[in-house]
């Protein structure tokens, strides 16, 4: 997949024992970006990785990053994610697709931790010309007389 070439960098919102077998990927320096706790348990990681190969782990709250002074770069990095979502160049696991009518149950399941993908709703559409996605607006209700 790389080429020979070595991993420098994981991100890594699952945490438990996904975490370790990330940093263990890694190449000698490389860093494990940790921003999320899906599996809902510590993160377990060799010493041995960390210590041997020099890796580091790195943790980052996305809420911190609009009040520092990266905050310019945010939307650049939104655009070019949703850039390689809509080419099909970010591949993306979809554990379950639920039809609108099950949103609620579709926003229970994404809080469940251990998933294997991405629990999705359908309904949305194609910004014609922009490669962006846009949330399906429901019907008007007709005004009242």
């Amino acid at each position: 997949m790389t080429g020979g070439a070595p991993i420098v960098a994981a991100l890594d919102s699952v945490g438990g024992e996904e975490s370790g077998q990330l940093l263990h990927l890694l190449g000698e320096g490389g860093q494990l970006m940790t921003f999320g706790a899906m599996a809902n348990q510590p993160m377990i990681v060799d010493p041995g990785d960390l210590i041997f190969k020099q890796t580091t782990i790195k943790g980052f709250w996305a809420a911190k990053l609009g009040s520092g002074p990266r905050r310019a770069e945010i939307p650049r990095a939104i655009g070019e994610i949703v850039r390689l979502a809509a080419t099909g160049e970010l591949k993306l696991t979809v554990e379950k697709a639920y039809p609108l009518e099950e949103a609620a149950e579709a926003a229970r399941a994404s809080m469940q931790p251990g998933r294997t993908g991405k629990i999705c709703v359908p309904g949305v559409k194609r910004i014609a010309g922009s490669g962006l996605l846009s949330a399906r607006s429901p019907p008007r209700p007709a005004p009242s007389a």
